[in-house]
């Protein structure tokens, strides 16, 4: 569920801020814990990530094909099995031009 000024990054937590965050709600279930964090990934780290690299250095991923070494990106993983496994069931979207499908 989306909902503004909910993020806590960016402008800060503040009355102003007006950026969106989120709150997400998943039942106990197999995998939920996996599918958290692809959600995570999906819709909110990979979008940052574009949107910075096209505001910053004109880079578009749609567009613009195999990603230059310029516009690597290191993102910090804990040691949380889920986490890691979300990553690597889905290798294919850090390694060239890719989008969710």
């Amino acid at each position: 569920m989306e909902g503004e000024g909910l993020c806590v990054g960016g402008s800060g937590v503040n009355n102003k801020n007006k950026q969106i965050g989120y709150v997400l709600y998943r039942k106990g279930k197999p995998n939920s814990e996996v599918d958290r964090f692809l959600w995570i990934i999906q819709n909110i780290s990979t979008p940052f990530v574009q949107d910075q690299r096209l505001e910053y250095s004109g880079y578009d991923a749609e567009q613009d094909g195999a990603i230059p070494t310029k516009e690597f990106v290191v993102s910090y993983c804990d040691d949380n099995n889920s986490q890691l496994k979300a990553i690597l069931t889905n290798v294919d979207h850090y390694s060239a031009k890719s989008s969710w499908q």
